[in-house]
């Protein structure tokens, strides 16, 4: 009888370290998010007023969650992105290559699980090359950007993602165009894009 009774109890204890463990992995299960965007971003503002016509911005970020909570529902978030934007006009054209990083919070909407929201700061570093067509000057520096984004995404039962990203960004990149000093370039507003991922 003492046998049966000590093998119960060994079982209950067993069963609930295992439904423990299995809430702590749920709790702390990390994803990882793939996607590719591709949108609109705003014009750059040329020292003494020139404006270069609104180009396009596409690249691919990783997103992965690094704290869960599982009763909000909510996540700090971390993502990395390699981007690729251009812009052109009969005055500049212009081509940068940045590198930028995400810190925020995702969470998940109530009854509708399949979506999230996504806020994010972020900062970057890159290079743009600027070329004004009245000389064909050309010069390659370094370029630096910073803003806040918010996302919103629907993840399909097998993993597929679509999403809707915008941004308020600032970028900058001083160049010389043969003038013997640097003139600035930056942007200054609002970007959109659509976004396909995939969740791992």
């Amino acid at each position: 009888m003492r046998t049966s009774i000590a093998l119960a109890i060994a079982a209950m204890s067993w069963g609930s370290h295992a439904a423990a463990a299995e809430l702590a992995s749920a709790a702390n299960e990390k994803i990882g998010d793939l996607r590719a965007f591709y949108g609109t971003s705003p014009k750059h503002r040329v020292d003494g007023g020139d404006e270069v016509s609104r180009g396009t911005r596409g690249g691919v970020q990783w997103f992965t969650n690094l704290l869960e909570d599982e009763e909000d529902e909510a996540a700090f978030l971390f993502g990395i992105e390699g981007s690729v934007s251009n812009a052109d006009d009969e005055s500049y054209t212009i081509s940068t290559l940045a590198a930028t990083a995400y810190f925020g919070v995702g969470w998940k909407i109530q009854d509708h699980k399949n979506i999230h929201l996504e806020v994010t700061p972020f900062i970057g570093v890159g290079r743009s090359d600027i070329e004004r067509e009245a000389n064909s000057a050309s010069d390659t520096r370094r370029y630096m950007e910073g803003g806040i984004r918010a996302a919103a995404f629907y993840t399909f039962g097998v993993g597929v993602q679509l999403g809707l990203d915008l941004r308020y960004l600032y970028g900058r990149s001083d160049v010389n165009l043969g003038t013997g000093e640097d003139i600035k370039f930056f942007q200054a507003g609002p970007f959109a894009a659509v976004v396909v991922g995939y969740r791992f």
